[in-house]
C-alpha cells in the first residue's frame, strides 16, 4: 500500500473515531448513573473490583457484564450494586452493563464504517491508478 493510501485511510479512521467520541465517551454515563443514584464516596470500591476484572488478559465484554451481574447477586457484595434509580426503577449494575452493551455497539458500528470508508478509499484509489495509467 502506498503512503497516500495509508494517509488517507489514517485520516478516515480519526475522523470516523472522532465523529462517534463525544457520544460514546465524553458523556460518561456511568459517572451520570452513579450520581443519580446519590452513591456515598466509601461506596466507589466496587469499582476497583471491576477494573481489576476488565484488566485482565483475555477479559472479554461479556466476561465484564457477567461479573457486575454476579456482584448483584453475591452476599456481602457492595449494595451499590443493588441500588435503583427512582426514576426507572433499573438497579445500577443494569444501568451499568447496559451502558457497556451500548459502548460495545458503538464500536462494532464504528468498524464496520470504517470497513465502507476504507473499501471506497481503495476502489476509489484504483480507480484514480486505472485512469492515470490509461493517460499514460
Amino acid at each position: 500500500m502506498d503512503n497516500m493510501l495509508q494517509a488517507k485511510l489514517d485520516l478516515r479512521i480519526e475522523l470516523e473515531i472522532g465523529k462517534r467520541m463525544d457520544d460514546s465517551i465524553i458523556p460518561n454515563k456511568i459517572n451520570k448513573i452513579f450520581n443519580d443514584i446519590f452513591v456515598k464516596d466509601d461506596s466507589k470500591s466496587p469499582f476497583r473490583n471491576v477494573l481489576a476484572a476488565a484488566t485482565e488478559p483475555g477479559t472479554s465484554i461479556e466476561v465484564i457484564k457477567n461479573y457486575i451481574r454476579y456482584q448483584v447477586g453475591r452476599s456481602g457484595s457492595s449494595e451499590i450494586w443493588k441500588t435503583k434509580k427512582e426514576k426507572n426503577g433499573k438497579i445500577f449494575a443494569q444501568e451499568v452493563v447496559e451502558h457497556i452493551q451500548e459502548l460495545q455497539d458503538d464500536a462494532e458500528n464504528i468498524t464496520k464504517d470504517l470497513e465502507k470508508s476504507i473499501y471506497q478509499t481503495i476502489s476509489l484509489d484504483s480507480r484514480l491508478n486505472k485512469e492515470e495509467k490509461i493517460k499514460n
